[in-house]
């Protein structure tokens, strides 16, 4: 059966990824390396991590990676929680935010973004092992709050898919945390910066006897003021 003809039998399976996964793994290697990519083509033009990666990386990682939506305001995971994903932006808006001041955005994550990995660096406190951390992942929480800003759609890693990623690619597995660590740092100076300015504003207005709500629109910009030159860019 040609490429084609497979691609035509897919579109009257619809949207049911469940579906065209077991449809794909029925196909002999080499077709399902070629239709696996043009099935899955919007999802990986899109996740810049996947940007440079082979074909057959490709069809690996594509059918693991769940969609998944948020409504404006939701939050995708908050701090004190328990890593269960890392997450990629396909479409949509969200921001690193501080929950303590009203929501604050202090880092933007731009489309083909992938964010949620440096949590896992920072809960382990300086000692991370991307060999063995998957034993103490229990002990990882999140460091950091996100929220969708307006109606966004990610693509989802669950911790275990995180593990058979190690074992099956080592090195992209290993480029994913290399490049979180960089992101971190940026992250956690960020952080601080934000909550700092925050702080210093709401001191500002008790003196002046006044009542906040939030920061000032001009702290609430920091996340577009760094959203190119501090973004997560994996």
């Amino acid at each position: 059966m040609s490429c084609k003809k497979n691609i035509e039998l897919v579109n009257t399976l619809g949207v049911d990824f469940a579906k065209i996964d077991s449809f794909l793994d029925d196909l002999p290697p080499k077709l399902k390396i070629q239709l696996s990519l043009k099935i899955y083509m919007s999802r990986y033009q899109k996740v810049k991590y996947l940007n440079t990666k082979t074909n057959s990386f490709i069809t690996w990682i594509c059918p693991i990676l769940k969609l998944c939506y948020f409504d404006e305001s939701q939050y995708i995971y908050q701090e004190g929680e328990e890593v269960e994903n890392i997450y990629f932006m396909l479409n949509g808006e969200a921001n690193y935010v501080l929950t303590r001041y009203a929501n604050t955005a202090y880092i933007h994550i731009d489309e083909g973004d992938q964010f949620g990995a440096i949590d896992i660096i920072c809960g382990s406190y300086g000692d991370f092992d991307p060999l063995n951390w998957m034993e103490q992942r229990s002990k990882f929480l999140r460091q950091f709050t996100t929220m969708a800003f307006k109606m966004s759609e990610t693509l989802t890693m669950n911790i275990e898919d995180l593990s058979k990623l190690q074992k099956e690619f080592n090195t992209e597995y290993n480029l994913l945390f290399s490049e979180s660590k960089k992101d971190l740092k940026n992250a956690l100076i960020l952080k601080q910066k934000a909550s700092n300015k925050c702080e210093d504003q709401l001191t500002k207005s008790i003196m002046r006897g006044a009542k906040v709500d939030n920061c000032t629109k001009e702290d609430n910009a920091i996340a577009h003021s760094h959203s190119h030159a501090h973004s997560l860019n994996l």
